[in-house]
């Protein structure tokens, strides 16, 4: 089997890292790096009109390229303000600096006026009162032969590859519409960026704009109540490099803010368990009280392996403060389950009017000695409610076993606007039948409930 490192272009993802072979003295060369190479951890910048950071003597304004550098490109990412000393004060901003250009999309939505998303329109309000039986989800997500429509080796209208995509419901003028995040190494920068792509059918993606460089693992949330859009990744902060790495967080006053790519606010999370945090996704988000907890990864070092863990941010945009520590029931029930080697990604989904949630996460399940990682080994769970976890046996069409990278979203059909589950799973190659390895992409709609006819 090919080592990992050489291969990770071509997962598309980067989790259950081998750091068995990092020396210390590179460790912290690359910490050092990561300062003068991209926005450390622990600091955050404000896009729009809220503010303008003056650093040190001088104010500095540009592009910013996802890396926390300030270039003179097409501006995909909105106005990143950085200099080497820290922030002192902030003064406001009264005018925005975003020109860059349209997207050459046909598509693209930067021709309209400001478009106006009504929260009710929104997947939580929308669907957060459907009622769907929990034994019933198990099955949508693991028949992928018997669902609605599916797509192996997923790729956007440029011919991309979506790797570990996640979507929003996001309805464009009374038209079902969908947006959906991901990322892609791209390998004549040596980097993972983040791409933005809007789809009317689920299956055929059009590739709307670059969000981030020197980033991956995007999950995005909708704060129903505002519209206001929270965007979660993992961060690099060496250029090149995929470690040292940690929780980014981006916020978007709305969907067109998102399209526009120009953030509000966008924080880098200091480290507060290892060198190594990334892969993150969000439990809840509450942009009215500038609240949201997020899951992420985390390096056991003394295990070296993937373990999970829990922040809690508050205060953002205005003076975020955020706290971390190890999730220590979740992975104590994951390692229960069988799980010998990294735990990994997960997504959330709240349904039956809050009532219900369901965790969706990886796991690997090679026997000792766990490095190096046996990429065939990655299998996914299903968490309810914090109770029960069972492990589902993903059945594609011609058997590829090795599973990881799991999202869930409940949202209408594309066909009949009936709600219906729409998962993604990234099949590694080392795992996969013929024809199967990459994003695959798949929807079920949910059966409608018999009603009793009227006597």
């Amino acid at each position: 089997m090919e080592v990992r490192a050489s291969m990770m272009p071509i997962a598309g993802c980067h989790h259950g890292r081998d750091w068995t072979n990092v020396g210390v003295a590179k460790a912290v060369l690359l910490l050092l790096a990561g300062a003068g190479a991209g926005l450390s951890a622990g600091t955050w910048y404000c896009e729009e009109k809220e503010r303008t950071f003056v650093m040190g003597t001088r104010m500095v304004q540009g592009w910013g390229d996802g890396r926390g550098l300030v270039t003179d490109g097409v501006g995909s990412e909105g106005t990143l303000l950085r200099a080497s000393s820290p922030p002192l004060h902030s003064t406001p901003r009264h005018e925005s600096r975003h020109t860059g250009a349209a997207s050459s999309s046909p598509l693209h939505l930067q021709q309209q006026s400001k478009l106006e998303f009504p929260p009710e329109l929104l997947e939580s309000k929308l669907l957060g009162e459907t009622k769907l039986p929990l034994h019933l989800v198990q099955g949508l997500l693991t028949g992928v032969e018997g669902s609605t429509r599916y797509s192996y080796g997923l790729k956007d209208s440029r011919g991309v590859g979506m790797d570990c995509l996640r979507i929003i419901y996001a309805p464009l003028h009374g038209i079902r519409r969908y947006l959906g995040v991901y990322h892609h190494y791209q390998n004549d920068i040596q980097t993972f960026q983040i791409f933005l792509a809007q789809s009317f059918d689920l299956m055929s993606w059009e590739f709307l704009r670059r969000l981030l460089s020197n980033a991956d693992m995007p999950a995005v949330s909708v704060d129903a109540n505002t519209g206001r859009v929270l965007l979660v990744y993992e961060h690099f902060l060496s250029l090149k490099e995929r470690w040292p790495c940690a929780v980014g967080i981006r916020l978007y006053a709305s969907l067109d803010s998102l399209i526009s790519g120009r953030p509000l606010a966008t924080f880098i999370a200091p480290n507060a368990v290892s060198r190594i945090e990334g892969t993150p996704n969000v439990y809840s988000f509450d942009a009215t009280a500038g609240t949201a907890e997020i899951g992420f990864h985390y390096q056991n070092e003394s295990l070296v392996r993937d373990e999970v863990g829990r922040g809690k941010l508050s205060g953002f945009p205005g003076t975020p403060i955020w706290t971390a520590a190890p999730d220590l029931h979740y992975n104590k029930v994951m390692t229960s389950k069988g799980v010998t080697g990294n735990i990994g990604g997960r997504d959330v989904l709240q349904f039956n009017g809050g009532i219900h949630q369901l965790v969706i996460c990886e796991g690997n399940v090679q026997p000792p000695p766990t490095h190096p990682t046996a990429w065939d080994a990655w299998r996914v769970w299903l968490w309810e409610d914090n109770r029960t976890v069972a492990q589902l046996n993903v059945r594609t069409h011609k058997g590829s076993l090795a599973v990881a990278n799991p999202s869930m979203a409940l949202v209408p059909s594309p066909r009949t606007c009936r709600p219906a589950l729409f998962a993604t799973y990234f099949i590694f190659s080392e795992g996969a039948a013929k024809g199967e390895a990459g994003q695959l992409a798949f929807y079920s709609e949910i059966p409608t409930t018999t009603r009793k006819r009227r006597k």
